[in-house]
């Protein structure tokens, strides 16, 4: 779950959410992804370098179980 106040426009929201739900997902790929219009660039990063740059606990700790699942493929 993420604040709501960290969503542009939140002060104009009718029923107010006080939090947002926040999923992660991870992919397999074997090109480089195509960005849509929501996403300016992408990195390819280590599990550190992945966890230093994100802003949020949430973000690091779905970081953290993505690597700790594939350490074992």
């Amino acid at each position: 779950m993420l604040p709501g106040i960290y969503y542009k426009g939140h002060e104009r929201w009718e029923d107010h959410p006080y939090v947002i739900p926040e999923y992660s997902f991870s992919v397999q790929v074997d090109t480089e992804p195509v960005l849509s219009d929501e996403h300016s660039e992408f990195k390819w990063c280590s599990e550190t370098e992945a966890r230093e740059l994100l802003e949020y606990d949430s973000n690091r700790i779905a970081v953290w179980e993505l690597f700790q699942r594939i350490r074992f493929f």
